[in-house]
């Protein structure tokens, strides 16, 4: 019988070209963080929604469907990251045309039912559009919802990794909600510095936040 050699004892050149027909390969499609969330979780997540909001005021019906709504535009506060991409799915219910933002949780998790990753992430997005005028409001539920979520990641990631229920699908669930949950840590420290609230424990959990996923 043949020996299975490890990974260790396999040639740079070799794995090289494993790595690149995994990344090339259908069951790796797909696997990525969603391109709406990916849009907003940079630095010029502010000038991708500036973009949009154009796009939107270039369409008369629409402003006057949302009417006063937009007036306050340009005066909510943290416009940038989840702030941002909360904006760019109001702003979407009142075009055609959209950047498929409001999308974004049905293309990660599909139709899957039960799933308390999504719940959650939808609930947060829910309440992040009601409480967006009050940042003492959302900085208490994101304080919240950050805590279940991070949760319900732990678990998923030790259904794959220790019970060995590790498929693309989970994967995929897991790529996109470890990112939002990073994007949530970051919005919980801009609330907490803007109102100069306990913004050193803030960037603190948001370091060891990174150096978990990231590090």
């Amino acid at each position: 019988m043949g020996q299975v050699r490890s990974i260790q004892e396999c040639r740079p050149d070799r794995l090289e070209l494993f790595s690149e027909r995994l990344f090339a390969s259908r069951q790796w499609q797909g696997i990525g963080i969603d391109s709406s969330l990916l849009s907003y979780s940079g630095l010029n997540s502010n000038e991708v929604l500036v973009r949009y909001r154009d796009q939107v005021f270039d369409v008369p019906r629409a402003v006057d469907r949302i009417g006063g709504a937009l007036a306050g535009f340009t005066t909510v506060h943290n416009a940038v990251g989840l702030g941002a991409l909360i904006i760019s799915m109001i702003l979407e219910s009142v075009v055609e045309e959209t950047m498929g933002t409001a999308e974004m949780l049905q293309r990660v998790f599909a139709d899957e039912k039960g799933n308390e990753v999504r719940d959650l992430m939808d609930e947060y997005l829910k309440r992040l559009q009601i409480n967006l005028g009050n940042p003492l409001l959302q900085l208490a539920e994101t304080r919240q919802i950050e805590i279940d979520l991070s949760a319900q990641l732990t678990r998923l990631k030790n259904s794959m990794l220790v019970d060995g229920h590790m498929n693309s699908m989970l994967l995929k669930q897991w790529v996109n909600g470890a990112a939002f949950h990073t994007q949530m840590l970051i919005h919980q420290a801009r609330l907490e510095e803007a109102d100069r609230v306990e913004s050193g424990a803030s960037s603190g959990r948001l370091s060891a936040t990174a150096q978990r996923y990231y590090g």
